[in-house]
């Protein structure tokens, strides 16, 4: 997996694939966002996008997260991140056949 972008107030700031650690954070934060409507974020919806952001970008650029949270970042920054974040931590939605196909375990029966 190759190291990406998300655009955060303007700026490019690159995401590496997560690391266990980071995952542990970014992936609960994720599947709590899995019914967000985006023409009516919560408080809640909103800590959790940011979460996800500056997790995402903190080993490749480290501050602070007073400083991440001082950034002219606006929600829509946060949305767009969601779904680039969410594919470094390994997310990807896999067809029932691919699943069974990567962990015969599971077994397709029909």
């Amino acid at each position: 997996m190759d190291t990406v972008t998300i655009t955060l107030g303007g700026k490019d700031y690159p995401v590496p694939p997560l690391t266990l650690g980071q995952i542990k954070i970014v992936v609960p934060a994720a599947q709590r966002l899995t019914s967000m409507k985006v023409d009516a974020l919560l408080e809640a919806d909103i800590s959790d996008l940011t979460t996800m952001a500056y997790t995402a970008i903190f080993k490749a650029t480290p501050m602070s997260r007073p400083a991440f949270e001082d950034l002219h970042i606006t929600v829509d920054d946060l949305v767009s991140a969601y779904a680039v974040i969410a594919k470094q931590a390994g997310m990807v939605e896999k067809k029932p056949e691919a699943a069974a196909a990567a962990n015969p375990s599971i077994g397709i029966t029909s």
